[in-house]
């Protein structure tokens, strides 16, 4: 009857962020957080689920505008409890604005 495509591939702006399979620990700080997708600047900020903070809980590194590396900062954690941590926007600076990501802005995993 139709073509569903995901929420992200109808954003005009380009912008998307690529599900991941990563496994990493709570208070890993040796192992980076890499996340994939489209459209990145050095401006671009995530928002997450459960709630992190950028510079409080974490530190970025713009790669290009395919991939952005995040490093847990000491004494922190990704989760507080197992389980999946989401991306529920993204905000890559400009014109664009905040663009939710995953079916209906319920987040990539």
């Amino acid at each position: 009857i139709a073509t569903i495509k995901s929420d992200e591939d109808d954003h005009p702006s380009g912008t998307t962020v690529t599900r991941s399979t990563q496994t990493l620990y709570q208070t890993a700080a040796i192992k980076k957080l890499v996340v994939t997708g489209s459209g990145f600047t050095p401006e671009t900020s995530l928002e997450f689920s459960p709630h992190l903070e950028k510079s409080v809980d974490y530190t970025q590194q713009f790669v290009d505008d395919t991939k952005m590396i995040f490093s847990l900062r000491k004494h922190k954690k990704w989760r507080y409890e197992g389980g999946g941590l989401l991306v529920k926007s993204i905000d890559v600076g400009g014109s664009v604005g905040k663009v939710s990501v995953g079916s209906g802005g319920m987040g990539i995993q």
